[in-house]
Protein backbone atom coordinates (compact mmCIF):
# COMPACT_ATOMS: atom_id res chain seq x y z
CA UNK A 1 0.00 0.00 0.00
CA UNK A 2 2.79 2.41 0.83
CA UNK A 3 4.78 2.00 -2.44
CA UNK A 4 1.15 2.37 -4.06
CA UNK A 5 0.25 5.35 -2.52
CA UNK A 6 4.05 6.68 -2.97
CA UNK A 7 3.48 5.80 -6.72
CA UNK A 8 0.49 8.05 -6.79
CA UNK A 9 2.46 10.79 -5.12
CA UNK A 10 4.88 10.78 -7.91
CA UNK A 11 2.43 10.80 -10.49
CA UNK A 12 0.83 13.73 -9.23
CA UNK A 13 4.01 15.81 -8.80
CA UNK A 14 4.94 15.00 -12.59
CA UNK A 15 2.17 16.24 -14.05
CA UNK A 16 2.35 18.74 -11.89
CA UNK A 17 5.62 20.29 -12.94
CA UNK A 18 4.65 19.11 -16.95
CA UNK A 19 1.74 20.48 -18.90
CA UNK A 20 0.15 17.63 -21.24
CA UNK A 21 -3.09 17.03 -22.76
CA UNK A 22 -5.50 14.02 -23.77
CA UNK A 23 -6.72 15.46 -26.84
CA UNK A 24 -3.72 16.55 -28.96
CA UNK A 25 -5.76 18.49 -31.69
CA UNK A 26 -6.71 18.11 -35.09
CA UNK A 27 -5.57 21.25 -36.78
CA UNK A 28 -1.52 22.03 -37.48
CA UNK A 29 0.41 25.71 -37.00
CA UNK A 30 1.27 27.14 -40.63
CA UNK A 31 4.59 27.66 -38.90
CA UNK A 32 6.62 27.87 -35.79
CA UNK A 33 9.86 29.06 -34.83
CA UNK A 34 11.89 28.03 -31.56
CA UNK A 35 15.46 30.36 -31.68
CA UNK A 36 14.31 33.45 -30.59
CA UNK A 37 12.85 33.07 -27.02
CA UNK A 38 13.53 31.29 -24.25
CA UNK A 39 10.58 31.77 -23.09
CA UNK A 40 7.37 34.13 -23.87
CA UNK A 41 4.09 34.97 -22.47
CA UNK A 42 3.42 38.18 -24.39
CA UNK A 43 1.90 38.47 -27.97
CA UNK A 44 -0.02 41.23 -30.17
CA UNK A 45 -1.33 41.42 -33.46
CA UNK A 46 -1.26 45.24 -35.32
CA UNK A 47 -4.46 46.67 -36.39
CA UNK A 48 -3.52 45.78 -40.21
CA UNK A 49 -3.16 41.60 -39.17
CA UNK A 50 0.04 41.85 -41.11
CA UNK A 51 2.68 42.42 -38.03
CA UNK A 52 2.78 39.77 -35.18
CA UNK A 53 4.91 41.28 -32.09
CA UNK A 54 6.22 38.61 -29.22
CA UNK A 55 8.10 39.59 -25.99
CA UNK A 56 10.49 36.87 -24.04
CA UNK A 57 11.44 36.22 -20.66
CA UNK A 58 15.09 37.59 -21.62
CA UNK A 59 13.82 40.96 -22.51
CA UNK A 60 13.82 40.66 -26.23
CA UNK A 61 10.67 42.14 -28.64
CA UNK A 62 10.70 40.04 -32.11
CA UNK A 63 8.15 41.38 -34.82
CA UNK A 64 7.13 38.74 -37.30
CA UNK A 65 4.90 38.57 -40.88
CA UNK A 66 2.08 36.10 -40.31
CA UNK A 67 3.14 33.91 -43.61
CA UNK A 68 6.71 33.44 -42.78
CA UNK A 69 8.57 31.27 -40.42
CA UNK A 70 11.10 33.61 -39.13
CA UNK A 71 11.04 36.96 -37.47
CA UNK A 72 11.45 40.47 -39.48
CA UNK A 73 13.23 41.90 -36.25
CA UNK A 74 14.55 41.84 -32.94
CA UNK A 75 15.71 43.85 -30.46
CA UNK A 76 16.78 44.34 -26.94
CA UNK A 77 13.56 45.90 -24.67
CA UNK A 78 13.80 45.04 -21.30
CA UNK A 79 15.97 44.09 -18.85
CA UNK A 80 14.18 41.01 -17.59
CA UNK A 81 10.75 39.30 -18.55
CA UNK A 82 8.48 41.49 -21.10
CA UNK A 83 5.39 41.23 -19.58
CA UNK A 84 3.15 42.29 -22.37
CA UNK A 85 2.93 43.97 -25.76
CA UNK A 86 0.31 45.97 -27.20
CA UNK A 87 0.03 47.88 -30.97
CA UNK A 88 -1.44 51.72 -30.49
CA UNK A 89 -1.91 52.71 -33.74
CA UNK A 90 1.23 52.16 -35.58
CA UNK A 91 4.06 52.06 -32.91
CA UNK A 92 4.20 49.54 -30.31
CA UNK A 93 3.97 49.71 -26.46
CA UNK A 94 6.13 47.19 -24.36
CA UNK A 95 5.78 46.44 -20.71
CA UNK A 96 8.49 45.27 -18.52
CA UNK A 97 8.80 43.14 -15.18
CA UNK A 98 11.78 45.69 -14.56
CA UNK A 99 8.96 48.42 -14.54
CA UNK A 100 9.53 50.37 -17.25
CA UNK A 101 7.06 51.25 -20.12
CA UNK A 102 8.32 52.45 -23.48
CA UNK A 103 6.66 53.47 -27.15
CA UNK A 104 8.76 51.83 -30.08
CA UNK A 105 8.32 52.56 -33.92
CA UNK A 106 8.37 49.29 -36.54
CA UNK A 107 12.13 49.95 -36.91
CA UNK A 108 12.80 49.56 -33.22
CA UNK A 109 13.62 52.25 -32.59
CA UNK A 110 12.71 54.05 -28.90
CA UNK A 111 10.14 56.77 -28.80
CA UNK A 112 8.93 57.17 -25.57
CA UNK A 113 10.04 55.52 -22.00
CA UNK A 114 8.35 55.60 -18.65
CA UNK A 115 9.76 54.04 -15.04
CA UNK A 116 6.57 52.80 -13.61
CA UNK A 117 7.80 52.76 -10.45
CA UNK A 118 6.81 48.85 -9.55
CA UNK A 119 7.27 45.92 -11.53
CA UNK A 120 4.56 45.16 -14.57
CA UNK A 121 2.01 42.30 -14.60
CA UNK A 122 -0.23 42.93 -17.51
CA UNK A 123 -1.08 45.64 -20.01
CA UNK A 124 -3.41 46.97 -22.98
CA UNK A 125 -3.28 49.97 -24.86
CA UNK A 126 -7.24 51.70 -25.34
CA UNK A 127 -7.13 54.25 -27.88
CA UNK A 128 -4.71 57.28 -26.87
CA UNK A 129 -4.09 55.57 -23.42
CA UNK A 130 -2.34 52.94 -21.80
CA UNK A 131 -3.66 50.86 -18.56
CA UNK A 132 -1.04 49.01 -16.44
CA UNK A 133 -1.52 46.44 -14.07
CA UNK A 134 1.20 45.95 -11.46
CA UNK A 135 2.55 43.92 -8.77
CA UNK A 136 1.44 46.73 -6.13
CA UNK A 137 -2.18 46.33 -6.80
CA UNK A 138 -2.75 49.30 -8.50
CA UNK A 139 -4.22 49.62 -12.29
CA UNK A 140 -2.31 53.05 -13.49
CA UNK A 141 -3.06 54.89 -16.94
CA UNK A 142 -0.61 56.72 -19.57
CA UNK A 143 -1.27 59.12 -21.81
CA UNK A 144 0.36 58.61 -25.67
CA UNK A 145 2.64 59.02 -27.01
CA UNK A 146 4.63 61.05 -23.95
CA UNK A 147 3.50 57.90 -21.44
CA UNK A 148 2.77 60.70 -19.29
CA UNK A 149 0.74 59.84 -15.72
CA UNK A 150 -3.06 59.83 -15.97
CA UNK A 151 -4.49 58.82 -12.83
CA UNK A 152 -4.22 55.45 -11.04
CA UNK A 153 -6.42 52.75 -8.72
CA UNK A 154 -5.74 50.64 -6.09
CA UNK A 155 -7.65 47.40 -6.63
CA UNK A 156 -6.40 44.49 -5.21
CA UNK A 157 -4.03 43.15 -2.84
CA UNK A 158 -0.89 42.21 -4.10
CA UNK A 159 -0.18 41.23 -7.73
CA UNK A 160 -2.55 41.74 -10.32
CA UNK A 161 -2.75 38.37 -12.34
CA UNK A 162 -5.35 39.39 -15.67
CA UNK A 163 -6.52 42.73 -17.71
CA UNK A 164 -8.97 43.21 -20.04
CA UNK A 165 -10.31 46.23 -22.19
CA UNK A 166 -13.10 47.26 -24.66
CA UNK A 167 -12.27 50.37 -26.70
CA UNK A 168 -15.03 51.35 -27.95
CA UNK A 169 -17.18 51.20 -24.78
CA UNK A 170 -14.20 52.30 -22.90
CA UNK A 171 -14.27 49.40 -20.34
CA UNK A 172 -11.31 47.84 -18.44
CA UNK A 173 -11.43 44.79 -16.00
CA UNK A 174 -8.53 43.29 -13.65
CA UNK A 175 -8.64 39.89 -11.57
CA UNK A 176 -6.05 39.94 -8.90
CA UNK A 177 -4.28 36.64 -6.98
CA UNK A 178 -6.32 38.22 -4.26
CA UNK A 179 -9.33 36.81 -5.68
CA UNK A 180 -11.36 39.97 -6.59
CA UNK A 181 -12.62 40.99 -9.96
CA UNK A 182 -12.71 44.75 -10.63
CA UNK A 183 -15.03 46.87 -13.43
CA UNK A 184 -13.81 50.45 -14.40
CA UNK A 185 -16.26 51.71 -17.44
CA UNK A 186 -15.76 55.63 -18.27
CA UNK A 187 -15.55 58.03 -15.21
CA UNK A 188 -17.42 55.61 -13.11
CA UNK A 189 -16.00 54.12 -9.75
CA UNK A 190 -14.73 50.83 -9.70
CA UNK A 191 -17.18 48.20 -9.66
CA UNK A 192 -16.58 44.79 -7.90
CA UNK A 193 -18.20 42.54 -9.41
CA UNK A 194 -18.98 38.83 -7.99
CA UNK A 195 -15.29 36.77 -6.92
CA UNK A 196 -15.44 33.57 -9.19
CA UNK A 197 -14.59 30.23 -7.64
CA UNK A 198 -11.07 30.80 -8.10
CA UNK A 199 -8.40 33.01 -9.62
CA UNK A 200 -9.77 35.09 -12.68
CA UNK A 201 -5.53 34.32 -14.66
CA UNK A 202 -7.66 35.57 -17.65
CA UNK A 203 -10.13 38.18 -18.67
CA UNK A 204 -11.94 39.32 -22.10
CA UNK A 205 -14.57 40.90 -22.54
CA UNK A 206 -17.48 39.60 -25.75
CA UNK A 207 -17.38 42.32 -29.20
CA UNK A 208 -19.87 44.64 -27.35
CA UNK A 209 -18.21 44.83 -24.22
CA UNK A 210 -21.58 43.22 -22.80
CA UNK A 211 -20.16 40.32 -21.38
CA UNK A 212 -16.79 39.70 -19.52
CA UNK A 213 -15.39 36.22 -19.89
CA UNK A 214 -12.76 35.03 -17.26
CA UNK A 215 -10.42 31.49 -17.34
CA UNK A 216 -9.44 29.54 -13.77
CA UNK A 217 -8.71 26.08 -13.76
CA UNK A 218 -10.69 23.76 -15.74
CA UNK A 219 -13.61 26.49 -16.40
CA UNK A 220 -14.54 29.59 -17.81
CA UNK A 221 -16.38 32.41 -16.00
CA UNK A 222 -19.45 34.89 -17.91
CA UNK A 223 -20.16 38.14 -16.16
CA UNK A 224 -23.04 39.29 -17.24
CA UNK A 225 -22.38 42.93 -17.04
CA UNK A 226 -25.76 44.76 -17.28
CA UNK A 227 -26.59 42.94 -13.80
CA UNK A 228 -22.87 42.09 -12.33
CA UNK A 229 -24.61 38.05 -12.43
CA UNK A 230 -22.13 35.67 -12.55
CA UNK A 231 -22.26 32.01 -14.39
CA UNK A 232 -19.32 29.44 -14.43
CA UNK A 233 -19.14 26.76 -17.33
CA UNK A 234 -16.70 23.63 -16.93
CA UNK A 235 -14.32 23.19 -20.36
CA UNK A 236 -12.27 20.78 -22.20
CA UNK A 237 -9.36 22.36 -20.33
CA UNK A 238 -7.62 20.07 -17.31
CA UNK A 239 -5.57 23.04 -16.26
CA UNK A 240 -5.38 26.53 -15.38
CA UNK A 241 -7.07 28.76 -18.48
CA UNK A 242 -4.17 31.17 -19.16
CA UNK A 243 -5.36 32.93 -22.18
CA UNK A 244 -8.70 34.33 -23.88
CA UNK A 245 -9.83 36.50 -26.75
CA UNK A 246 -13.22 36.49 -27.95
CA UNK A 247 -13.15 36.04 -31.89
CA UNK A 248 -16.21 37.80 -33.30
CA UNK A 249 -16.15 36.04 -36.34
CA UNK A 250 -15.83 32.39 -35.29
CA UNK A 251 -18.32 33.69 -32.47
CA UNK A 252 -16.10 31.88 -29.95
CA UNK A 253 -13.74 32.06 -27.19
CA UNK A 254 -10.06 31.44 -28.20
CA UNK A 255 -8.74 29.54 -25.03
CA UNK A 256 -4.52 28.72 -23.86
CA UNK A 257 -4.01 26.88 -21.24
CA UNK A 258 -1.03 25.54 -18.75
CA UNK A 259 -0.11 23.41 -15.60
CA UNK A 260 -0.95 19.77 -16.62
CA UNK A 261 -2.57 21.16 -19.96
CA UNK A 262 -1.25 22.79 -23.03
CA UNK A 263 -4.80 22.96 -25.10
CA UNK A 264 -5.54 25.48 -27.45
CA UNK A 265 -9.24 25.90 -28.21
CA UNK A 266 -12.12 27.44 -29.34
CA UNK A 267 -15.05 27.38 -26.72
CA UNK A 268 -18.57 28.36 -27.25
CA UNK A 269 -19.08 31.72 -25.10
CA UNK A 270 -22.88 30.59 -24.09
CA UNK A 271 -21.62 26.74 -22.93
CA UNK A 272 -17.82 26.21 -22.70
CA UNK A 273 -17.90 23.60 -25.00
CA UNK A 274 -15.14 23.05 -27.69
CA UNK A 275 -15.87 24.07 -31.01
CA UNK A 276 -12.37 23.38 -32.39
CA UNK A 277 -9.04 22.34 -31.00
CA UNK A 278 -5.95 23.49 -32.76
CA UNK A 279 -2.54 21.05 -32.08
CA UNK A 280 -1.47 21.50 -28.71
CA UNK A 281 1.14 23.31 -27.24
CA UNK A 282 4.68 21.03 -26.58
CA UNK A 283 4.72 22.66 -22.82
CA UNK A 284 2.53 25.03 -20.65
CA UNK A 285 0.77 27.20 -23.31
CA UNK A 286 1.23 31.34 -21.79
CA UNK A 287 -0.58 33.55 -24.00
CA UNK A 288 -2.28 33.81 -27.17
CA UNK A 289 -3.29 36.48 -29.87
CA UNK A 290 -6.05 36.32 -32.90
CA UNK A 291 -5.47 38.85 -35.41
CA UNK A 292 -7.99 41.63 -35.86
CA UNK A 293 -9.25 40.38 -38.93
CA UNK A 294 -9.56 36.75 -37.65
CA UNK A 295 -7.62 34.68 -39.72
CA UNK A 296 -4.37 34.01 -37.82
CA UNK A 297 -4.03 32.60 -34.06
CA UNK A 298 -0.55 32.78 -32.86
CA UNK A 299 0.30 31.32 -29.56
CA UNK A 300 3.30 30.59 -27.00
CA UNK A 301 4.49 29.21 -24.03
CA UNK A 302 7.70 28.57 -21.62
CA UNK A 303 9.02 27.11 -23.78
CA UNK A 304 9.48 30.56 -26.15
CA UNK A 305 8.15 28.87 -29.47
CA UNK A 306 6.02 31.24 -31.65
CA UNK A 307 3.53 29.38 -33.44
CA UNK A 308 0.66 30.81 -35.81
CA UNK A 309 -1.87 29.09 -37.41
CA UNK A 310 -3.75 30.22 -40.40
CA UNK A 311 -7.40 29.48 -39.53
CA UNK A 312 -8.65 29.62 -42.84
CA UNK A 313 -6.01 27.18 -44.50
CA UNK A 314 -4.96 25.03 -41.66
CA UNK A 315 -2.11 22.82 -43.15
CA UNK A 316 -2.89 19.47 -43.89
CA UNK A 317 -2.51 16.80 -41.36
Amino acid sequence: MTHVRLGVISWLLLCAQGCTVFDAGSELPLSQYHRVHSGAEALDFDPTSSILASGGWDGDVALWRPEQAKPLLVFQAHDSFVQDVAFARDRLVTAGFDGRLKLWNKAGALVAERDTGTPIDKMVAMGDRVVTAQHDGVLRFWRLPQLAPDGEWVLHYGPIASLAGHGPGGRIASGGFDGRVFLLSGNEPPRELEAPPSNARSLAFDQDGDRLYGGGWFRLFRWDLSNGSLEVMNTAHWGVISSLQYTPRERAIASNSRVNDSSVLFLDPDTGKTLRSLRRHPVCGTTLAVSPDGRYLANTGDDGLIRIFDLDNPPAR
